[in-house]
């Protein structure tokens, strides 16, 4: 390899790994083929690609690299190049192609009476654009049916492209705001392009014609899925979406492999309560093919215990965590903006303090997202044609429970499983830290693989579908009211994902997560007051360990506490752990039931307080208790001799 060449390859990967602007990767990498064409396949390119494809905007430049990678992959074979690096100027074609947009489509020309000099439009020696701007397709939006063009023009140094309606390109004033997107337009020479683009596509011998969508997830009629810029399973284009989700658009890329996630990733994940939240995600592409609702999983609680981790190992799932985790939106409009574009896929809304206190956006999110938002769609001829429906699976985090906030705890209850914020061991924070360097590495490829295998399954939808039927049938026909039955239907659906991903993909999914999920269904069903459950799940706990507790005959380490007379005092260490084992967050739990007056302590401020054991006076959690069946709290009176 030649110094040029070597110097071209480092500059390339400095580049990458600095995250510079991907008209500064362009360059480096074609100038990094153009050296060196035996390294097409080199690590170097390939992280450009990948970090090249997360850019808006980006569809064509893609393409043009896909373009010089398969030329220079053939050169190497001694086969014929798929589309020549310097193709003779044929047209508006060959023009195109020789400033870089190589992938431009056979049989464009450049209208009479217009001129091309110097990537310059000119008709009749007046200058209609600085840089070169053309229709490159056609496309029909799949839910409105509407017409739409795919516009390519030059921009420092490569090439943007943009899917907008036709009506949008036949209008002087619609184009001028595509400014904000560099096209090059303003409101001197606005009808000048307008007339260039009308009389290039007129004057194109054939454009390429595709299917285009306005947000992500399945086409309506099953044949495709949108992730981001990549379509699996058919030929699907995407709309540039609005300013609030681009930079989401541009997190759904691939980093490793598949292997490499189910490796790495899930193993440190799936014996804790965080996988149910990787579940969850994993459930979203089903809920079309179910015909089931969205719902919420909520993660509320203290601080600093993962639960962005959390959200981060599950977002790794389909592509780089930190773009497809977003703090939760300010305005309903920027949250229905979110929840729709991101439809059939996790919706990862991180830390409710965002919303300022409008905990309103909050609820009917909540509400929406489980009741099947409805989106109207525009027809070309005015009107509304019909609805298209939204189904999320919205995942959040915060610092309190998010049906608590909702000012209807009943009614969002009823719409999500509230899993709390202990998602990992207390003693492992290494764990939580090691989650980080994983998801950097290990991203996006497992995500394509399980939508793929749901396409290639689609004969099998119709039994998936009675499958899930069944499913709900089964878990909510004890059900003693509406909200249980509800939930039923959320159980279930986590309850087909993972039946799914293990036999699809070879997923070990623990036991453990099912059962969790039908707990938590338990509790949002309100069948279980959550701080008395977990006061009878600490009875329980120390019930099954008899020779655990100071002053029982036999008496073995390691010692849980100590029994009075309606106390039962314990090691601070020892509870906390007997809840965690549980699946309750002890600091939330300890803090309930001293607000009940279920615990004593000796200051407003603490858990604890002195108790004497074994001839001292240490710092116990000391539980409160009346009755024979050992109600919780003080005793209503003392009974004659009690201590």
């Amino acid at each position: 390899m030649s110094m040029k060449t070597t110097t071209a390859l480092d500059d390339l990967l400095s580049a990458v790994e600095s995250d510079q602007p991907w008209q500064t990767l362009y360059r480096l990498a074609c100038d990094h083929l153009r050296d060196d064409p035996a390294s097409a396949s080199s690590p170097g390119v390939a992280a450009a690609l990948a970090v090249l494809a997360g850019y808006p905007g980006w569809g064509g430049r893609l393409r043009s690299m896909r373009t010089i990678l398969a030329n220079h992959k053939a050169t190497a074979a001694g086969e014929p190049a798929y589309v020549p690096l310097s193709p003779a100027s044929d047209g508006l074609t060959g023009i195109l192609r020789d400033r870089g947009l190589l992938d431009a489509p056979d049989g464009l020309d450049v209208p009479a009476g217009y001129d091309v000099r110097e990537g310059q439009i000119i008709r009749d020696d007046r200058l209609v654009a600085r840089r070169l701007v053309a229709v490159v397709g056609r496309a029909r939006d799949a839910e409105t049916h509407e017409g739409q063009l795919t516009l390519a023009w030059e921009y420092d140094g490569g090439w943007m492209r943009s899917t907008v309606p036709r009506s949008v390109v036949s209008d002087a004033r619609q184009l001028v705001a595509m400014s904000l997107e560099c096209l090059p337009v303003d409101s001197t020479t606005a009808s000048e392009v307008v007339a260039w683009l009308r009389d290039q596509e007129h004057a194109a011998r054939e454009l390429p014609s595709m299917v285009s969508m306005a947000r992500l997830g399945w086409l309506p009629d099953g044949s495709a899925f949108l992730l981001g810029q990549h379509a699996i399973g058919g030929d699907v284009i995407l709309q540039t979406p609005g300013e609030g989700e681009r930079d989401h658009a541009a997190g759904y890329t691939v980093a490793g492999t598949e292997d490499g996630w189910r490796s790495t990733v899930w193993p440190l994940i799936a014996p804790h309560p965080a996988g149910l939240v990787a579940l969850a995600a994993f459930a979203a592409p089903l809920l079309d093919i179910l015909d089931a609702a969205g719902w919420t999983l909520d993660i509320g609680g203290e601080t600093s215990v993962g639960k962005t981790t959390a959200l981060r190992a599950a977002a790794s799932i389909y592509g780089q965590p930190k773009r497809l985790v977003t703090p939760w939106p300010k305005t309903w409009a920027a949250a229905r903006e979110m929840v729709t574009y991101r439809s059939h896929l996790p919706v990862f809304a991180d830390d409710t303090k965002n919303l300022g206190g409008d905990w309103k956006i909050a609820k009917e999110l909540v509400y929406s997202a489980a009741d099947r938002l409805s989106q109207s769609l525009g027809s070309a001829k005015g009107g509304t044609r019909r609805q298209r429906i939204v189904r999320v699976v919205l995942i959040s985090t915060g610092e309190a429970p998010l049906a608590l906030q909702c000012g209807d705890a009943r009614g969002a209850m009823a719409r999500m499983l509230s899993i709390g914020s202990r998602l990992w061991p207390a003693d492992r924070m290494d764990l939580v830290r090691s989650i980080h360097p994983a998801v950097a590495a290990q991203h996006g490829a497992i995500g394509r693989g399980w939508i793929r295998y749901l396409h290639t399954r689609r004969d099998l939808w119709p039994a998936w579908r009675q499958a899930y039927a069944v499913e709900v049938e089964r878990l909510s026909k004890d059900a003693p009211d509406e909200v249980s039955a509800r939930l039923a239907h959320y159980v279930a659906h986590l309850h087909i994902t993972a039946t799914l991903l293990r036999r699809g993909m070879g997923l070990d999914v623990p036991d453990a997560l099912l059962s969790l999920a039908s707990r938590l269904a338990e509790e949002g069903a309100g069948q279980r007051d959550v701080p008395r459950a977990a006061w009878d799940a600490a009875a329980a706990y120390g019930a099954s360990r008899p020779s655990q507790w100071h002053g029982v005959e036999h008496a073995r380490e390691p010692y849980l506490g100590v029994h009075g007379t309606g106390y039962s005092a314990w090691w601070p260490a020892q509870l906390r752990d007997a809840l965690e084992d549980s699946g309750y967050a002890p600091e939330e739990i300890l803090a309930s039931w001293r607000s009940r007056g279920w615990l004593e302590t000796d200051e407003p401020s603490r858990t604890t307080t002195r108790v004497r054991v074994a001839g001292d006076r240490p710092r116990m959690i000391k539980l409160l208790w009346h009755g024979l069946d050992r109600e919780p709290g003080p005793p209503v009176k003392r009974e004659a001799g009690e201590d």
